[in-house]
Formats: C-alpha cells, structure tokens, sequence
C-alpha cells in the first residue's frame, strides 16, 4: 500500500469516476486532493464534469461554487451560488455564501435577500452576525443614497 501519495490517489480517484461519473464521493475526493496539492484547474475541471455527469446533485454545485471563491474568481462564484440555489432556494449554505460573496463586492442591497433567507434558515451566532451587518450595510448605502428609509424597515433613516 503507498501512503501519502497524491499522484497514486488521484489517479485511482479518477478511475473510480470513469467507472461510475455520479460517483459523488469520489469526485469531490479527487477535487479535495487536486486543491490540496495546489492543482486548481484540474479541480476545476472535475467538478464541472462532476456537474455535468449528475446535474441535480446540489453537493457538487455547492462545492464548485466554493472553489471558485477559494480561487478569488468572484463572478464566476457568485454564478455558480445562484446556480445551486435553483436547485433548492432555501438552502441556507449556499444563500448565506452568496449573500457573503455579494456583500465583500460590496453589493449590499443584492445580498441583503440571500442573507435573509441564510439567516431565516441557519440560526447560528454566524448567520444572525451576517444578517446584523448586512442590514446596516445596506441600510448605511440607502441612506447614502437619499432613500430616507432603512432598509428592510419602514423606519425613517436618522439625521
């Protein structure tokens, strides 16, 4: 047996995938070990095949899109989140992860919803933290912008 040899590992993962592409399991170990050893297009690749070989599992979308932004490819991250919540609008991973990605683009209004939903569905301290901020976030950009009212509330903005 080899331990701790990525080259061997990857290239039985990716057997494993040929025999079976819906193989779940084995596609997101063959991505874990590509990321690790710091092959990110590879990565890439297999989850889009991943993807593409089973189309309506929410788990592979879901790990896509969190490749994409580990790698800073915002857009592309962002896409592939509301890719994901097609297939399940109340999943409170992929909501609070879009609605993070939106909020660091600094795009506060347009996360506002997905925080909301995150939050409504995910009742960690992190989730309600994410929900506080942007509430003032967005409310701070409204304010910004003359609105006169906070967002999410029909209070009036303070002067």
């Amino acid at each position: 047996m080899r331990q701790g040899d990525p080259s061997a590992a990857i290239s039985a993962f990716k057997r494993a995938v040929e025999v079976d592409p819906k193989f779940t399991r084995a596609s997101l170990e063959l991505v874990l070990v590509y990321m690790t050893s710091g092959q990110s297009e590879p990565a890439l690749d297999a989850l889009r095949k991943a993807v593409e070989s089973d189309p309506k599992q929410l788990v592979t979308r879901k790990a896509y899109a969190f490749a994409l932004a580990s790698l800073r490819r915002w857009d592309a991250a962002i896409d592939a989140w509301r890719e994901a919540l097609k297939m399940d609008p109340d999943d409170a991973e992929a909501n609070s992860r879009l609605g993070a990605l939106l909020m660091q683009q600094k795009r506060y209004g347009e996360a506002l919803p997905y925080v909301e939903t995150g939050a409504k569905n995910d009742k960690s301290p992190a989730a309600q933290y994410r929900l506080g901020s942007a509430y003032l976030q967005a409310g701070q950009i409204e304010r910004d912008q003359g609105r006169g009212t906070m967002s999410g509330t029909n209070l009036p903005t303070p002067t």
